[in-house]
């Protein structure tokens, strides 16, 4: 967007033919130095906007949290038209906030119900008073802690999304993700966070026991390898509709292995997986998985659970920084009004001050 330098460009000229008796030397560098300034933030906002991307790191809740509410004091002073200062008191009111923390350390807010839930579950709470500045209320603003006491059968798995700089899936100059109708094959959406931080692993078939330990894996390992394993069905649709998936959802985010397997009945039509990198994970996913012949998804979770274990390594999307974005027509339209009003205010103020 640095052509929009245009603008200044021709704020100078307009000053130098028609109103140079109004202008002194520095006012000439305004229009520049302020143009450049926004134009830069503007680029880097719009950089930010269109790279901005969701991934989904597991692990596990090791904590729940009960900020108690309390009430908050505290002044401000202004001065009058006269000159006399004004000290005003004000009340500030915190509501009770519930969050758990994970094995990753990342803190998701729940409600009373859920912390109430996990309390009953760890069988441990302690409370402590930490400080509270400005605090005028009192009997309040306690902190109520409960922590997993380690056991198997205490266990709760924790998903968490995130965001990160995925400049490959926008931009079309080393990777051209082709647009497809999702309609079509009925292709998935990244399934929803619920109840604050599950999330399924397993879309397209239903079954419990396979989604329980496919999900945790994903939270044991979505800290040590950061690994999100998803496994797609399609069920009596062609090998079109995994690469059409695949296309959709942009080969997918840096840390996810995604296995989608054809099946009519109980048979296992095809087997196509995608992800970054990781070609002789892909490889072997594809055929051992095509092996079992007959569709079974505790098998097929067992299968992908060991070799991920093994053999999947994260990519490093540092290696694409060097790739441009372009920005859509109407983000173009915006930065280049929002330059041209402030060019105009710049000329405006320009002429009719005193200096």
């Amino acid at each position: 967007m640095w052509w929009l330098l245009i603008i200044p460009a021709l704020t100078i000229i307009i000053l130098l033919f028609f109103f140079k008796d109004r202008a002194v030397w520095w006012e000439y560098w305004l229009p520049l130095v302020a143009s450049l300034i926004s134009i830069a933030a503007l680029n880097k906002a719009c950089d930010y906007a269109l790279a901005s991307d969701e991934e989904f790191h597991g692990g596990w809740v090791v904590k729940t949290v009960w900020d108690e509410h309390w009430t908050e004091t505290y002044t401000t002073t202004s001065r009058d038209k006269k000159g006399r200062t004004h000290t005003t008191t004000h009340h500030r009111y915190h509501p009770d906030k519930y969050k758990v923390v994970d094995s990753n350390g990342y803190e998701v807010d729940t409600d009373s119900n859920d912390y109430y839930r996990l309390r009953s579950l760890f069988g441990n709470e302690k409370r402590e008073s930490p400080l509270r500045l400005g605090r005028s209320s009192w009997g309040d603003g306690h902190r109520f802690t409960s922590n997993w006491p380690g056991s198997v059968t205490t266990y709760i798995p924790c998903l968490s999304s995130h965001r990160w700089e995925n400049r490959v899936a926008r931009s079309h100059s080393v990777f051209n993700f082709r647009d497809v109708n999702p309609k079509t094959y009925s292709l998935f959406e990244y399934p929803p966070i619920e109840n604050y931080y599950q999330q399924k692993s397993i879309l397209g078939f239903e079954d419990p026991e396979s989604e329980r330990l496919l999900t945790k894996f994903n939270c044991d390992y979505g800290a040590l390898k950061k690994v999100r394993v998803f496994i797609l069905v399609f069920d009596q649709k062609p090998l079109d509709a995994a690469i059409d998936q695949q296309m959709y959802w942009k080969n997918g985010n840096k840390n996810e292995v995604v296995i989608s397997i054809g099946k009519s009945a109980q048979q296992i039509d095809w087997v196509y997986v995608f992800g970054w990198d990781n070609e002789g994970l892909k490889i072997d996913l594809r055929e051992e998985v095509a092996k079992l012949k007959v569709f079974d998804m505790r098998k097929i979770v067992g299968i992908a659970t060991e070799l991920v274990r093994e053999k999947f390594q994260l990519k490093d999307f540092k290696e694409f920084e060097y790739l441009t974005l372009d920005p859509p027509w109407w983000m173009v339209a915006l930065c280049a009004i929002f330059n041209i009003a402030l060019n105009f205010g710049i000329l405006y103020w320009v002429i009719n001050n005193e200096y």
